[in-house]
């Protein structure tokens, strides 16, 4: 996003980048093939919107710093004011998030596990996606969240 919000992210850690385009990349690919829990298909692609990545980057830096799971934000915020707060034109509709796991293909497979997870992935009005890893600075806990989010209908 070019949002103010998100000027503070652009020295990202190249390792998280590169964690959170490979997510990005297996999510695209699932959505493309049949997921397990979809009850439509095919569904449309998903998109990475530069909005929801830095929405998603900024709560997965809280989350790591906070070392928690927590919906809401330090400062109290949600998802929804995280997402307008970047910039972010469209309705979102979903904030998965997890912890710990190193790899892409560990995150992918453990939303895919959830059935609320993998419903939210699954849901045919999803077309935008934006996901941000970031360990804690000890490198004890790894944040990682998705974004979902679609056109207002």
């Amino acid at each position: 996003g070019d949002a103010e919000a998100c000027a503070d992210l652009a020295a990202w850690p190249e390792d998280a980048t590169a964690a959170e385009d490979a997510l990005v990349g297996r999510l695209v690919a699932l959505r493309e093939r049949d997921l397990p829990c979809a009850e439509e298909t095919p569904l449309a692609p998903l998109a990475a919107v530069p909005a929801l990545r830095c929405a998603a980057r900024r709560h997965a830096l809280d989350l790591a710093e906070r070392k928690t799971l927590a919906p809401e934000g330090r400062d109290g915020s949600t998802p929804q004011a995280r997402a307008a707060e970047a910039g972010y034109v469209g309705r979102l509709r979903y904030e998965l998030r997890a912890a710990d796991f190193r790899a892409a293909s560990e995150v992918s497979d453990a939303l895919l596990e959830d059935d609320a997870y993998c419903a939210a992935l699954a849901d045919p009005d999803v077309t935008d996606l934006g996901v941000g890893a970031r360990r804690s600075d000890d490198g004890a806990f790894i944040a990682w969240v998705v974004l979902l989010g679609g056109p207002f209908e």
